[in-house]
């Protein structure tokens, strides 16, 4: 098998790695932001408790 380099590996990441990656970064932000508007109410009730500690 023949090593890649150059222009050929500039082509593969940016046709395979790099959409998948941002397909991944955008579905890890809406899950992430889903879940923190729903534990916000726990998030700032904890957050009080450990501070008036």
């Amino acid at each position: 098998m023949e090593p890649v380099v150059g222009d050929s590996l500039y082509k593969m990441i940016v046709a395979g790695i790099l959409p998948f990656n941002i397909v991944k970064g955008i579905l890890i932000s809406i899950i992430m932001a889903l879940l923190f508007t729903t534990m916000r109410k726990w998030i700032n009730n904890q957050r009080s408790m450990y501070l008036t500690k």
